[in-house]
């Protein structure tokens, strides 16, 4: 199953962004977990040459949350107007994935 990629961080970390997002954790909590994650990967023995892999990592994970927000957001507006705690869940897991791709977004760009 080698395909040149490390997948294991990058799907153990969608995995837990998703749990936290299907929860309805707010955006501050997902803006430090996705903290979390880097650090953690950074602070790995051997981080130097984590580096240039973490960069690729935060790509991979940009991109499926990017995806996630956009997919998050039309089954939003799928949703019956009348089922408002649907719409309020709804909201706030958009709010959060939308909140990990942005954090995630800066931490490329800082690396």
């Amino acid at each position: 199953m080698a395909t040149g990629k490390t997948p294991a961080p990058t799907q153990a970390a969608l995995k837990r962004l998703a749990e936290l997002a299907q929860k309805g954790v707010g955006s501050g909590r997902m803006q430090r977990e996705v903290e979390s994650i880097v650090a953690n990967w950074l602070g790995q023995p051997g981080a130097d040459s984590i580096h240039a892999e973490a960069r690729e990592w935060l790509a991979e994970i940009r991109d499926e949350l990017t995806a996630g927000v956009s997919d998050a957001a039309e089954q939003a507006d799928d949703l019956d107007r009348s089922d408002t705690v649907g719409l309020r869940h709804a909201e706030k897991s958009l709010a959060a994935l939308a909140a990990a791709r942005d954090a995630l977004v800066r931490a490329y760009a800082s690396l």
